[in-house]
């Protein structure tokens, strides 16, 4: 489900149709709840059954790959205002 609303928050055509100028916060907002569930599994060790990564592992990996969606989606705005201003 996070992997869905990081691709439909990164598309210019959704964050235009959900009227958002800056999807900055419901990214993070949305890596922090991943991390919120997934963080405390890891602890507490649910995260890997019987050498199998379980269900609670999916918002653990969504919650550290969100870092790396917010830059690169970073990049491109920068990018693309770059390429505006010339």
């Amino acid at each position: 489900m996070s992997g869905v609303w990081y691709a439909v928050l990164t598309t210019k055509p959704h964050v235009e149709a959900l009227h958002m100028e800056h999807p900055l916060g419901y990214i993070a907002g949305i890596a922090l709840v991943n991390l919120g569930v997934g963080v405390p599994r890891l602890l507490d060790g649910s995260v890997v059954e019987d050498g199998v990564l379980t269900s609670g592992a999916v918002n653990l990996i969504c919650g550290a790959m969100a870092p790396v969606i917010l830059v690169i989606y970073m990049a491109n705005r920068l990018l693309a205002r770059g390429e505006d201003g010339e």
